[in-house]
């Protein structure tokens, strides 16, 4: 039995050094090259095939695809996270910071409301 993985060919490889790590040869791992007949270019991965020779492969590839799943939630969250640390310091960088300084020289924060209470 063969378990057919299509994807992106740069998840392929990575998944494809994950098996053969994990497994070695005997996951007999086989990639599948883009065929397009009216363009000659560099194949790309767009498959691979990985040979299911019993029950130790199949739990591997089980076990390498939802370690790849949880690391994509893992990043997913961490971009999350940067995403709103990156917000945090945008509005922080547009954030004003008022002072009053006093006549005698001295300087102290104040809000826009008491900005505005002291313009009335």
């Amino acid at each position: 039995m063969d378990l057919i993985i299509e994807g992106h060919p740069t998840e392929l490889e990575w998944l494809r050094r994950a098996i053969d790590q994990k497994v070695g040869p005997d996951a007999q791992l086989e990639a599948v090259p883009a065929q397009d007949q009216d363009e000659l270019s560099e194949p790309i991965i767009i498959s691979l095939i990985v040979a299911f020779g019993g029950p130790v492969i199949v739990k591997a590839v089980r076990d390498i695809i939802i370690r790849r799943y949880e690391h994509m939630e893992e990043m997913h969250r961490l971009d999350v996270q940067l995403r709103e640390s990156e917000m945090r310091h945008e509005y922080e960088m547009t954030e004003l910071r008022l002072r009053l300084v006093d006549d005698d020289g001295s300087e102290r924060p104040i809000t826009e409301q008491e900005l505005e209470a002291i313009t009335t």
